[in-house]
């Protein structure tokens, strides 16, 4: 994903609680019957986590974030009638996702 991450840090210290809000943007692939499917989702969320400061300017940060995601992608489908006519179809297809991500590979450098 890539995006915007504004996090508030509660104290100060070598272990430090934070919380964070993200929006942002990012590119999915779809494969169906061997075909790759390619749209764009945007999406907003939450977490709660920890810096834990190695030294001032470097510290490793676990967290639990929630994403929302959503995205519309547009469709050409062609099809064959019974008497083998080609029919297609335009269309769109709204996707939504919610995910839960632990994550223990942050890194701020500061």
């Amino acid at each position: 994903m890539l995006g915007c991450v504004i996090d508030r840090m509660l104290g100060e210290g070598s272990v430090v609680p934070y919380l964070q809000g993200t929006l942002g943007y990012r590119s999915v692939t779809l494969t169906v019957d061997g075909d790759d499917d390619t749209y764009a989702e945007t999406g907003f969320g939450a977490g709660v986590g920890l810096h834990l400061f190695a030294n001032d300017n470097f510290s490793i940060d676990p967290a639990l974030h929630v994403f929302r995601f959503g995205g519309t992608r547009e469709f050409l489908q062609i099809d064959v009638d019974d008497a083998g006519v080609p029919i297609t179809t335009n269309g769109e297809i709204t996707m939504n996702s919610a995910e839960i991500d632990i994550s223990s590979t942050s890194f701020l450098l500061t």
